[in-house]
């Protein structure tokens, strides 16, 4: 499946309105609405992929990530959100390469420096985090709304996945 590829900012209103059902629908911890419009609004350098399928004759979205970048050479992974139904298919690790792609030769990154919080009970999600290279360097208590403690990882040099 194509990964699509836009910066939040540069996307029309409707399809920041899909990503964002998307989003609340297939994730723990969605984004409002209004802070989807508020960062499509700013000159952030937020980058959207996502994935599409043909379900019953209508374009669906299937999987998302969104990452900012910012100087000299840092990558903020977000999100990475795959529906249900498409699990278990590699969509996670396309968009993680895809990421690592836009980073280090679409823009320029020579050694993308990748992080991300993760929540500590996300055993799936910290599980693949490893295996793309990641490491676990601080803990944030209390980092989510129910109380649960964020664990912040990072790949400090580009790892080729």
């Amino acid at each position: 499946m194509k990964i699509q590829f836009e910066y939040l900012a540069k996307l029309d209103e409707q399809m920041v309105d899909k990503l964002s059902d998307f989003e609340f629908d297939h994730f723990k911890w969605s984004w409002s609405k209004k802070v989807w419009k508020e960062l499509a609004g700013s000159s952030r350098n937020i980058i959207c992929l996502w994935q599409e399928s043909l379900e019953n004759n209508k374009k669906e979205i299937i999987s998302l990530c969104v990452f900012e970048l910012s100087s000299p050479d840092f990558c903020h992974l977000y999100k990475i959100v795959v529906d249900e139904k498409f699990r278990r298919r590699k969509l996670a690790l396309a968009l993680f390469k895809q990421m690592c792609h836009v980073a280090s030769v679409e823009l320029g990154f020579s050694k993308p420096h990748i992080y991300l919080e993760v929540e500590e009970n996300n055993d799936g999600a910290i599980g693949f985090y490893q295996k793309m290279g990641l490491k676990q360097i601080h803990i944030k208590k209390r980092f989510y709304q129910n109380g649960n403690s964020g664990i912040l990882k990072t790949m400090i040099r580009f790892v080729e996945v």
